[in-house]
C-alpha cells in the first residue's frame, strides 16, 4: 500500500480541515504492525484507525504489537477516512509487581497426544484460584505463563502476577511459580479405635498413624476395625498425623500378593504359647523350605489355615505372602500334612472343651453329639415315687427369685433286690407331675466319670389315689397365694404357690385343679399337692370327685 503524506488536510499539520483549533491527542494500542502501515485501536473509543510508518516519531525497529502509542487523528484526502498521524510512543510506567498466591484449580494437561488438541494458534489452558476479601477469584493460564518448566498438578500451591490482555480486556494468571506440590493422598486400613482416637495401617509403608476421629469424613459409628480409608498425611507439633480421613470401597487397599502355587516346607520353630517380654517380632514362627537355595519363611498366629496345633518337625503345606511394601515373604494359610501324625506316633482322644489344666493340643472339632458323658439303659424299669421332685420355679409372679429344684426318689425292684433312684422333674414326660405313691416307668442313666446313676425318661402309668383329692377352680391369686373354691361352692380353700406343682405363670382364675386337705399351724385347713387338670376353665359340666360323678353347675357371682 503506498501513502502521500501531502494528502492529509492541512498537509497534516493537525486533525481539523478548517485548522482553527488544537489538534486533539488520543491514545491507543498498536493492533497490527506491517512494512509500511499499521492499526492501532483506539483506547477511549470503539475504532481502529489506519496509520503510516512515516508518521511514527522514533525507531521503528522497537515499535512492536501491543505498545501503547498518542497520536493525532486526521482524515484521507482520497478517501475521508480518518487516520492516525504523528505517533508517539508512550513509555509505560513501570510499577512493582503484585505477586498474589494461589492454587492450581485444573491442570493443563501434560500428555496432549491424548487429549483434544487445542485450536490452531491457541495454547492449552488450565485454571487458577485465588482470595481476596473473602471472595474466589478464578483465572486462566497457559504452559507458556509458568516460569522453569514446572509441571503443575491440581491442588499445586503457586504464586503469580495477574495480567490484563490489552485488546480483548481478559484478564489472566502469567509469571506463575510453584510454591509446594499438593499433598498425596494416601490410603491404609484402621487397625485399632479407641475412645475419641484411632490408628491406621498405611499401605505405603510398615507402619501405623494416629488420626483423631474429628478427622473422620463420614458415619463415625459405621467405622470399624478393617474398614479401608484414604487420608491425608499431614505434621502437627513435630508428628505426623492422618487428616481428612474418609472410607473406601472394601478391598480397595492390599498390603500383600499371595501366591497361588502350595509348598511344602517343614517346621523348624514354633510360635511360643507365652511371649517373652523381649519378644518383638510379630513372626515369631519359622518353616523350613528347601528350594534350590534352602531357606526360612516367618509365619505368624494368624497364618494357620487348620484348627492343629503346630509342633517342630510339622510337615506342612503353604502359600507365600510377599509385602507389597517390603517386600517381606512369609508362610500362610499354613495346613498340617496328614503324614504328619505317621511321622510323631500322637494318639488322638475325643473330649469336650473344659477349664481343666491339663493343656489340649491338635485340637480337632467334631460333629455336635459325637462326645457324650452319659450312657442310657435301653431296659425300662417300673417303680413308685417315694418322693416328689419339685422344678426351680418362682416364690411369686411378681418376684424374680427363684426356688431350687429338688430331687424325688424313686423306688424299684431289680432281680428281687428293692432299690432307689432318683429323678429330677424336668426328667418326667408328659404334663402330669408324679405324686406320692404314683406307679412310673423310667429308664436308667449313668455318668461315665462318676457312675452316678439317675432316672430319665420318666413317664407316669398310674395315679395312688389312697389319699382324697378334691376338685375346686381357682377363685382368687394373689402375690404369693391364692384361693381355691371347692366343687359344692361352699367353701375357699387356701393354697400356696409353692405348693403348686406346674409353672404358677400359667395359671389363671376360674382354672380347674386338683388338690388335697391338710393342717397346718393352728389347724388350719389349706390345700397341698394343687395340680392343674385337663378341664380348663370351670364351665359348667361333670367332675370326677371320690370315684363318682357329680354336675356341677358354674355359681353366679
Amino acid at each position: 500500500m503506498s501513502f502521500d503524506p501531502n494528502l492529509l488536510h492541512n498537509n497534516g499539520h493537525n486533525g481539523y480541515p478548517n485548522g482553527t483549533s488544537a489538534a486533539l491527542r488520543e491514545t491507543g494500542v498498536i493492533e497490527k504492525l506491517l512494512t509500511s502501515y499499521g492499526f492501532i485501536q483506539c483506547s477511549e473509543r470503539q475504532a481502529r484507525l489506519f496509520f503510516h510508518c512515516s508518521q511514527y516519531n522514533g525507531n521503528l525497529q522497537e515499535l512492536k504489537v501491543g505498545d501503547d502509542v498518542e497520536f493525532e487523528v486526521s482524515s484521507d484526502r482520497r478517501t475521508g477516512k480518518p487516520i492516525a498521524i504523528k505517533l508517539v510512543k508512550i513509555k509505560p510506567e513501570i510499577l512493582p509487581e503484585e505477586r498474589i498466591n494461589g492454587q492450581v484449580v485444573c491442570a493443563v494437561p501434560h500428555n496432549l497426544e491424548s487429549k483434544s488438541p487445542a485450536a490452531p494458534g491457541q495454547s492449552p489452558t488450565g485454571s487458577v484460584c485465588y482470595e481476596r476479601n473473602g471472595e474466589v477469584f478464578y483465572l486462566t493460564y497457559t504452559p507458556e505463563d509458568v516460569e522453569g518448566n514446572a509441571q503443575l498438578e491440581t491442588g499445586d500451591k503457586i504464586n503469580f502476577v495477574i495480567d490484563t490482555n490489552k485488546h480483548t480486556g481478559a484478564v489472566s494468571a502469567r509469571n506463575i511459580m510453584l510454591l509446594k506440590k499438593k499433598q498425596a493422598r494416601c490410603q491404609g486400613v484402621v487397625c485399632a479405635m479407641k475412645e475419641a482416637f484411632g490408628f491406621i495401617e498405611r499401605g505405603d509403608v510398615v507402619k501405623e498413624i494416629f488420626f483423631h476421629y474429628s478427622e473422620f469424613k463420614g458415619d463415625l459409628e459405621a467405622l470399624q476395625p478393617g474398614d479401608d480409608v484414604e487420608f491425608t498425611i499431614k505434621d502437627r507439633n513435630g508428628k505426623e498425623v492422618a487428616t481428612d480421613v474418609r472410607l473406601l470401597p472394601q478391598g480397595t487397599v492390599i498390603f500383600e500378593d499371595i501366591s497361588i502355587e502350595h509348598f511344602e516346607g517343614t517346621v523348624t520353630k514354633v510360635i511360643p504359647k507365652v511371649p517373652s517380654k523381649n519378644q518383638s517380632d510379630p513372626l515369631p514362627g519359622r518353616i523350613k523350605v528347601d528350594f534350590v537355595i534352602p531357606k526360612e519363611l516367618p509365619f505368624g498366629d494368624k497364618d494357620t489355615k487348620s484348627k492343629v496345633t503346630l509342633l517342630e518337625s510339622d510337615h506342612v503345606r503353604f502359600n507365600i505372602s510377599t509385602d507389597r511394601r517390603d517386600k517381606l515373604e512369609r508362610a500362610t494359610n499354613i495346613e498340617v500334612l496328614p503324614n504328619t501324625f505317621q511321622f510323631t506316633n500322637e494318639t488322638r482322644e475325643m473330649d469336650m472343651l473344659s477349664a481343666q489344666r491339663n493343656h489340649a493340643i491338635r485340637i480337632k472339632k467334631l460333629p455336635k453329639g459325637t462326645v457324650s458323658f452319659h450312657t442310657q439303659s435301653d431296659h425300662r424299669f417300673v417303680g413308685t415315687i417315694d418322693k416328689e421332685a419339685t422344678p426351680a420355679k418362682a416364690t411369686s409372679p411378681n418376684k424374680g427369685k427363684e426356688k431350687e429344684a429338688e430331687d424325688g426318689i424313686i423306688v424299684y425292684d431289680d432281680c428281687g433286690v428293692k432299690l432307689t433312684i432318683p429323678y429330677q422333674a424336668k426328667d418326667v414326660e408328659g404334663s402330669a407331675n408324679p405324686q406320692i405313691g404314683d406307679k412310673v416307668e423310667f429308664s436308667v442313666c449313668e455318668v461315665k466319670r462318676s457312675g452316678l446313676q439317675t432316672a430319665v425318661s420318666v413317664r407316669m402309668l398310674g395315679r395312688n389315689y389312697s389319699s382324697k383329692r378334691l376338685l375346686g377352680y381357682v377363685a382368687a391369686l394373689k402375690d404369693n397365694f391364692g384361693f381355691i373354691e371347692t366343687a359344692n361352692h361352699d367353701k375357699e380353700i387356701f393354697f400356696h404357690y409353692s405348693e403348686y406343682c406346674g409353672d404358677i405363670d400359667s395359671l389363671e382364675l376360674g382354672d380347674t385343679v386338683e388338690y388335697s386337705l391338710s393342717k397346718g399351724k393352728g389347724n388350719k385347713v389349706s390345700a397341698e399337692k394343687v395340680n392343674k387338670t385337663h378341664a380348663g376353665k370351670t364351665v359348667p359340666g361333670i367332675f370326677c370327685l371320690q370315684g363318682s360323678w357329680q354336675v356341677l353347675m358354674d355359681k353366679v357371682r
